[in-house]
Order: structure tokens, then sequence, then C-alpha cells
């Protein structure tokens, strides 16, 4: 039987993601540009697809690729801004593709959002 969809937030959920969400730092450990989180919602359990969030932010309004943010990110480092070490806390929510009675149209997941702390090195 499949999860009805909710948006309600939990703490339990928070707590059950550092089990069930793998973090890894983008590209490499020593010079990341971004968070990539692998593994399965702490609410309904299915796998999810890779979410990626970048530490180089820039305004919304500027559009940027993979290629602009590494420049970007080169670009701080020469300014000697240290991305080799951090705390940071990442809302996700759960993207995943099973059916989940109740969900609103145009919508993924079963509705669970939580935040994750990701602490680097």
């Amino acid at each position: 039987m499949q999860l009805r969809y909710s948006e309600e937030r939990r703490d339990e959920y928070e707590s059950r993601a550092l089990q069930t969400i793998k973090p890894s730092l983008y590209p490499d450990d020593a010079g990341p540009l971004a968070v990539e989180f692998t593994g399965a919602c702490p609410r309904c359990e299915h796998g999810l697809p890779a979410a990626r969030r970048w530490l180089v932010v820039v305004s919304p309004i500027t559009k940027m690729n993979d290629r602009e943010r590494r420049r970007l990110a080169a670009e701080l480092r020469g300014a000697d801004v240290d991305l080799s070490q951090g705390d940071e806390t990442f809302e996700l929510s759960c993207q995943c593709d099973q059916e989940h009675p109740g969900r609103p149209h145009g919508r993924t997941g079963c509705g669970a959002t939580f935040d994750l702390r990701v602490v680097w090195p």
C-alpha cells in the first residue's frame, strides 16, 4: 500500500534522512562546487533521483551552466575564497517517481520536505 501524499513536515524525516540520504561533494572534496544527494526518501523510502545543490550561488536572474559555475568558483578561489570546508543546511524534498494517492497534478514525490545538514571536510 502506498503512503498518501502529505506535505506535513516532521522532525523524524530529518533524523531518518541522516540514514537514508548520502551527501557527497561535487566535483571532489578538495574543490567542491556543490553537494550531491543520493538515496531514499526518509518518509516513503522510495529511491530519489540525484539532487545537486550549488555552494556557489548567484542571483536567480543570472542563468549559469555548470561550466560557468566552475569558472566563477575558480575566480573565487583566486580571490582566496575557500570552499574546502563548510557547514550548510539544505532543504530537500521527496522527488520519487512512485504513485502517492492524493498527490496534486504536476507534483512528484510523497510530499515530504526535510532539512539535511552537511559539514565538510
